[in-house]
């Protein structure tokens, strides 16, 4: 998803868990045990930890949730930049649930909670059938 942006287009990916190396570098995601997007530290395995992308959802944010709460509407604006501002979080909301949603509850393993509540998550669906019908509602 970052690297849709032109500021990461050409950022490298590295696989760690070493401490030392991820002080090093600009972005992490889902290592690290820290959550604080002003440094873009996008872990969530913190116990305390129970953020929703909007009240509305009830799916705590994986990384990928958490990348697309702070990046998404950068990400769609670099793939759709005639959106109007309207537009642009109505695509917001949908891509969340018709996409990113489902790989929210797929890494926090709602699927498999009592108390999942919310009726639209899309467990059944693939990754790839997922982005096929985000793309159509685009």
């Amino acid at each position: 998803m970052l690297k849709t942006l032109n500021k990461y287009k050409y950022a490298s990916v590295t696989r760690t868990r070493d401490p030392k190396v991820l002080e090093t570098m600009d972005v992490v995601v889902d290592v690290g045990g820290v959550y604080d997007a002003s440094k873009n530290r996008f872990d969530h395995h913190q116990r305390e930890f129970q953020d929703t992308l909007l009240p509305k959802y009830f799916t705590r944010l994986s990384s990928a949730g958490l990348v697309y709460k702070h990046y998404g509407r950068d990400v769609i604006r670099s793939l759709h930049s005639s959106l109007s501002d309207d537009d642009l979080e109505v695509v917001y909301d949908r891509v969340y649930k018709n996409f990113v949603e489902a790989m929210d509850g797929h890494d926090k393993s709602v699927h498999d909670s009592p108390n999942h509540r919310h009726r639209h998550h899309h467990r059944h669906l693939s990754l790839a059938r997922a982005l096929i019908v985000c793309c159509l509602l685009v």
